[in-house]
C-alpha cells in the first residue's frame, strides 16, 4: 500500500561574483554548464568532499535533450543518527553499516541553462542551499570567482505586503546597533524602537509585535507601511523582517519574509512503502511543475533586473 508526499521546490538564480567586484556591482550570471563539464571529468571518489564531519558529492547527473534541462543529484553521505531495524516478531536492533557504507540523503536539482535558473528539491537531512553553494565552489576551485544561489523572490512581494487588509504580526531584527545609524524620521515608532535598543547598550536585538488572539483586528496599517519603507532604506541595520498578513478577512495568515522570501512550488509524489524516492521520478515531477511556472519565474527575474 502506497502513500503520498507533498514536496517543496525552490527557485534560485545561479550567479557569481568576481574577486575584484565592488559590493554594489550586480551579480554576474554564472554558466553552470561549465561547472558540470568540470565535475564530469572527475571520478565519483574525486568529487566527494568533506562536509562538516561527513561527506557530500554529486552522485549522478544527466542531460535531457527534449527539455534542454540538466538534472543533478547531490548526496550527503550520513553516518550519524542511524535508524534501527525492526521486524514484527523481533526487537529493534541497530542498523549496522560497513566501513564504506553510509545513509544517502538526496537533494535534487533541475538546471535551465537558457535563463540560468536552478530548481531545488531537498530533504530534511540532505545538503541545504548553503551546503550546495559550498560544494559548487569546492569543485570550481577558483580564487577569483565565487558562485552563489540567489533566491528568486515572488513577483510584487512589496505590493502584496502593502495592500494587505490585516496585519497580524511584525518581527524585526536589528544588528550592530551601537555602530549603525538609521535613515528614519525621529518621530516614527521605528526610530524610537531602535533608539530604545541603544539605551540598553544592546549589540543585536529582535522585537515581535503581534495582535495576539484578536483574530479580526490589525496592527495600525499606516504605521506598518511607514515601517516597511524604513526597513527598505535600512537594510544592513535590519537583518530580518517578517510580516504576518491577511489579504482579506476570509484568508489565512501568511508570513512574508521581506528579505528572503523564495519563489516556490509544490509537487505531490506517490511512494510504495519500503521504497525510497528515486531521483529519476522526482526529476520528471520537477520538470512538469517547472515548465508550468517558467513564465512566472522569467517575469520575476525581469522585475528584479
Amino acid at each position: 500500500m502506497g502513500y503520498g508526499r507533498k514536496i517543496r521546490l525552490e527557485y534560485y538564480e545561479v550567479v557569481c561574483k568576481n574577486k575584484e567586484d565592488e559590493v554594489n556591482v550586480p551579480d554576474r550570471r554564472f554558466d553552470l554548464n561549465l561547472w558540470i563539464d568540470r565535475a564530469a571529468r572527475l571520478s565519483l571518489e574525486a568529487r566527494t568532499y568533506d562536509y562538516f564531519e561527513e561527506q557530500a558529492r554529486l552522485d549522478k547527473f544527466w542531460y535531457d535533450k527534449e527539455t534542454d534541462f540538466w538534472f543533478l543529484n547531490f548526496i550527503r553521505l550520513r553516518e550519524t543518527n542511524i535508524p534501527n531495524k525492526a521486524s514484527i516478531d523481533k526487537e529493534a536492533e541497530p542498523l549496522v553499516l560497513e566501513e564504506d557504507e553510509f545513509i544517502g540523503e538526496d537533494a535534487n536539482a533541475l538546471y535551465d541553462e537558457r535563463i540560468g535558473v536552478l530548481t531545488l528539491q531537498r530533504n530534511r537531512y540532505s545538503l541545504g542551499v548553503q551546503g550546495i553553494e559550498e560544494y559548487l565552489n569546492l569543485i570550481w576551485n577558483s580564487d577569483e570567482q565565487t558562485i552563489y544561489l540567489r533566491p528568486i523572490c515572488p513577483i510584487n512581494l512589496q505590493q502584496k505586503t502593502m495592500r494587505a487588509k490585516n496585519y497580524r504580526k511584525f518581527t524585526i531584527r536589528f544588528a550592530d546597533i551601537q555602530n549603525r545609524n538609521l535613515d528614519s524620521d525621529a518621530r516614527r515608532p521605528f526610530k524610537k524602537i531602535f533608539d530604545s535598543m541603544r539605551e540598553y547598550e544592546a549589540v543585536n536585538a529582535e522585537i515581535t509585535i503581534t495582535m495576539g488572539y484578536n483574530k479580526n483586528d490589525s496592527l495600525d496599517i499606516n504605521t506598518v507601511h511607514e515601517t516597511i519603507n524604513d526597513i527598505n532604506r535600512n537594510r544592513g541595520v535590519v537583518v530580518k523582517a517578517e510580516v504576518g498578513i491577511k489579504e482579506n478577512e476570509d484568508t489565512n495568515v501568511e508570513v512574508i519574509d521581506l528579505f528572503s522570501d523564495k519563489m516556490h512550488d509544490f509537487i505531490f509524489v506517490y511512494l510504495e512503502k519500503r521504497e525510497s524516492l528515486a531521483s529519476e521520478y522526482v526529476a520528471a515531477q520537477m520538470t512538469n511543475r517547472y515548465i508550468e511556472s517558467r513564465g512566472t519565474i522569467m517575469e520575476a527575474l525581469r522585475e528584479r533586473g
